[in-house]
């Protein structure tokens, strides 16, 4: 508990040491400290891995239990992360779609519209849709893909 409670796992460390002053002053036993840490935090892994400690710690084993749940979790971020790389070739092509093939549409549609469909577009109207409307459907496209993104991958 203190090597958690003194690493730089913001949350986590923040809700352990308040676990381990529980302990130290209050004098709770280490696993009922661990059960109020689980019901403080709103977390299944976080409550589950609690649990975990709590039992190994009761019962003396040596953690197999803790060794599962750190594979169950793994499994959980790789599977995490090849469901965001199938999304992100999908946006991939809709990035490319919007930086090259949409303005090259435009471009032709500007031309031939104005030379045989009588459209009137000013040469600001061109300019600021490829100043500002495309870069900034470019940059919606890059937001959402960013906001997605596993933790993993972002920290």
């Amino acid at each position: 508990l203190r090597n958690v409670a003194s690493s730089r796992y913001e949350e986590l460390s923040r809700e352990t040491s308040r676990a381990l002053r529980d302990v130290e002053s209050s004098g709770l036993s280490v696993p009922d400290a661990l059960r109020q840490m689980a019901s403080r935090v709103d977390s299944l892994v976080v409550k589950r891995a609690c649990m975990q400690l709590c039992f190994t710690y009761e019962h003396g084993l040596k953690g197999e239990g803790l060794r599962k749940l750190a594979d169950e979790l793994a499994s959980l971020q790789k599977a995490k992360s090849r469901q965001y790389s199938a999304q992100l070739s999908l946006f991939g092509l809709l990035f490319i779609t919007l930086s090259c093939i949409v303005p090259a549409l435009f471009s032709a549609y500007v031309v031939v519209g104005s030379a045989f469909l009588e459209l009137s577009f000013t040469p600001s109207d061109v300019f600021f849709a490829y100043v500002l409307v495309f870069p900034a459907l470019d940059s919606l496209v890059l937001l959402y893909l960013y906001s997605r993104s596993p933790m993993i991958l972002t920290a």
